[in-house]
C-alpha cells in the first residue's frame, strides 16, 4: 500500500528579470498555478524574506493560469532571499497550494532546502537539528495566506534548538521559514506544517507483474481541501 496527500494544484515559480536601483533591487517572477496542465485562476499572497526584512505582496493569476509577482528588496541588504507563495483558487476558497523560490540578493546563488537544517514540526513544536557544527539561525517566521508572524524560541542545545508553532484558527497551510549562516554562506530554509506534500508506503516496482488498484480522495485538512490518492498492489501469480 501506498498513500499520497498533496495540494489539489500546483505553484510554479521562475525568476525572470531583476532591475538594480540606487537603493533597491526589484525581482521579477513568473507564477502559473494549474492542475495536471490545465489552468487555475487563483489568487495569490506572496511574502519575500531575506534577514530580518519581511515583505508581502498580493496577485493573481488570470484565466490562463498565469501571473507575474515584482518583489523589491533594499540593497542595503544581502545573503539568500526566499520568495514564498500561495495560491487559493478562486472558483473555490478551500483549494489552495503552496510553493517557494530561493535566490541570491546581491550574493551567490542559495544552496538547496535541507542543507544546513533538518526541521521536524510535530504537535506544534518545531524541532530543529543542525547538519554543522558552525550554523547559526539568526531569525525563524511562520506564515499563512493572510499573516506571518516570528516563531518563539521555547529550547536551544549545542546542535539543536525549539521554536512553537501557534495554532492558528485561519484555513491555511503553514510554512515555517528559518535564516541565518553557515560561516560565510547565509541561508533560508523552510518546512510545511502540516508536513505536505506526503508519501507512506511502499515503493512500487513497476516493472513487476501486479494487480494495482488506486482510489482518489479528497481530503480537509485545517479546512483546506487536499488530494490523497491511495494505491493498493497484489502481485499475481503466473503459471509457467
Amino acid at each position: 500500500m501506498n498513500i499520497k496527500i498533496h495540494p489539489l494544484f500546483e505553484v510554479s515559480i521562475n525568476l525572470t528579470s531583476s532591475q538594480s536601483g540606487e537603493t533597491e533591487t526589484t525581482y521579477t517572477f513568473h507564477i502559473s498555478t494549474s492542475k495536471s496542465g490545465f489552468p487555475v485562476a487563483s489568487w495569490l499572497q506572496c511574502y519575500t524574506i531575506v534577514e530580518t526584512y519581511v515583505d508581502s505582496v498580493s496577485s493573481s493569476t488570470v484565466s490562463n493560469g498565469i501571473g507575474f509577482v515584482n518583489a523589491t528588496l533594499p540593497n542595503s541588504l544581502n545573503g539568500t532571499a526566499l520568495l514564498v507563495v500561495f495560491a487559493k483558487a478562486k472558483a473555490y476558497s478551500q483549494m489552495m497550494a503552496f510553493n517557494t523560490d530561493s535566490f541570491g540578493h546581491n550574493s551567490e546563488t542559495p544552496e538547496p532546502n535541507k542543507t544546513f537544517l533538518q526541521l521536524s514540526p510535530l504537535n506544534h513544536v518545531l524541532n530543529v537539528s543542525f547538519q554543522y557544527a558552525s550554523v547559526d539561525v539568526s531569525n525563524a517566521y511562520v506564515l499563512t495566506y493572510n499573516y506571518y508572524f516570528n516563531l518563539s524560541q521555547t529550547a536551544a542545545g549545542t546542535q539543536t534548538v525549539e521554536y512553537s508553532i501557534p495554532q492558528l484558527l485561519e484555513a491555511s497551510p503553514m510554512m515555517l521559514v528559518l535564516n541565518g549562516n553557515n560561516g560565510s554562506t547565509s541561508f533560508a530554509e523552510w518546512t510545511t506544517y502540516p508536513q505536505l506534500p506526503l508519501e507512506i508506503g511502499a515503493d512500487f516496482d513497476l516493472t513487476t507483474r501486479s494487480k494495482v488498484v488506486a482510489l482518489t480522495y479528497v481530503v480537509s485538512i485545517n479546512s483546506v481541501l487536499y488530494e490523497s490518492v491511495i494505491t493498493c498492489r497484489s502481485v499475481e501469480n503466473y503459471d509457467a
